[in-house]
Parts: C-alpha cells; structure tokens; sequence
C-alpha cells in the first residue's frame, strides 16, 4: 500500500491556524531581555553617582585608580557640630549652626532671608557656599579653616532674635506641609526635603531661645 500522507480534516484553514498558532508560540517567549524600566533604573543610578547630588565620586588616575568621596556638606556639619558641643565650643557651635540652616535651605531649593546688616549670617553664607563648590581632596583643609576662625561666630542680640523669628516661621512651614501630607496631598520634591528639616529646625530654635532665655515651646 502506498504512504499516503494524511490529510486534514478540517481543511487548509485549519493547518493555516495551527501554523499560526505555533508561530506565536515562538514569539512569545523571545530571548531575555533588559526591561525598560530596568533600563531607566540603572541610568537614574548611573546619574546619581556620577554627582547629581550632594554626594560626588571623583576618579583619580583613571577608569581604574580609587575614587575620593565627598561627603554630604548636611552631614559634614552636623558631625562637626556635634563635636563643638562636645567640646563646649559655643562660639563654634554657633557659626556651624548658621552654617547647617543656610546649607539645608539651598538643599531644599529656598533662598536664604539673610539682612545686609546680619555680618554673621552673610560671612557663614559665604563659607556655605564654598565649601559646596570646594574639590573633594581638600575637604579637609576647609574643615580646618572652620575651626580656626570659629572665634569670630558670635552674634549680636538682634541677629539672633531675628533668626529666631525666621525659623519658628519655617517650623510653621513644616507644620503645614505634615498636614498636607496627612490629608493626602502630594507635594513636590523640595517640600518633602524640607520635611527633614524639622528636627534640626527644632533643635536650632532650642538653641537660640537658649541664648535668649526665653522658654523652649515645642
């Protein structure tokens, strides 16, 4: 008997379909592959690294020397800051305290309100303002001018009543954008980073009201 090949019973339309149907099948399950968001992530990553930020990676040598990193100025001033109230160092304690207010409020994209006449203020802008825009490799060497000149951080009576005044409006700020957030309002980047300023906002107030003996509220 002859090797007949059997034919379809339900004719060409059918062997069209099933041809179809495995050539989806195959489709389907292409080779693996990086998903865009996958993508996106790692270039975002990439950015961040590369300085979009506070904190700076800079190569040395080339591809393959170390990297020196820059610490976040916030950070950096905190830290010193803890260390002048360790030491009992008032007067340095104040100019880094100037210095930790102005730097959070650049961070968070707000203008500091500082008058003409607040020589403080505006000497510890200036300091702020270097010490964002100085290399990595002589972080150091700024830390130690900081110290060195701390002598000269003392305020008069009315720039400090003055500051004060500046930060309980800040601190009313905040208080706001919390209710915001609690009522389920979205706020934008620069709100949610001057959220994180509240304590040391909070602990700047303390300090002030402190050195003018009024009653700390909170």
């Amino acid at each position: 008997m002859p090797n007949v090949r059997p034919q379809p019973t339900h004719g060409r339309a059918w062997w069209r379909t099933t041809a179809l149907r495995s050539s989806v099948y195959i489709h389907v399950f292409p080779k693996p592959t990086m998903s865009r968001a996958h993508k996106k992530n790692q270039k975002r990553a990439t950015k961040k690294q590369e300085g979009k930020g506070f904190v700076v990676e800079e190569s040395i040598g080339g591809a393959a020397a170390p990297t020196v990193t820059k610490q976040d100025p916030v950070k950096e001033l905190r830290d010193q800051l803890a260390q002048a109230k360790a030491e009992k160092n008032h007067d340095l304690a104040n100019k880094l305290r100037q210095q930790l207010w102005i730097t959070q409020d650049l961070a968070a994209g707000y203008k500091p309100n500082i008058s003409a006449e607040d020589e403080g203020s505006r000497e510890a802008l200036t300091q702020v303002q270097e010490r964002l825009t100085t290399p990595a490799s002589s972080l150091s060497s700024s830390t130690a001018s900081v110290r060195l000149d701390g002598a000269s951080a003392i305020s008069t009576l009315g720039s400090e009543e003055r500051k004060l005044k500046t930060l309980r409006k800040k601190l009313d700020q905040i208080q706001s954008l919390k209710k915001k957030l609690e009522q389920g309002e979205t706020l934008e980047a620069n709100q949610l980073t001057k959220l994180k300023t509240e304590e040391s906002v909070l602990e700047e107030i303390e300090h002030l009201e402190n050195l003018l003996s009024i009653p700390v509220k909170r």
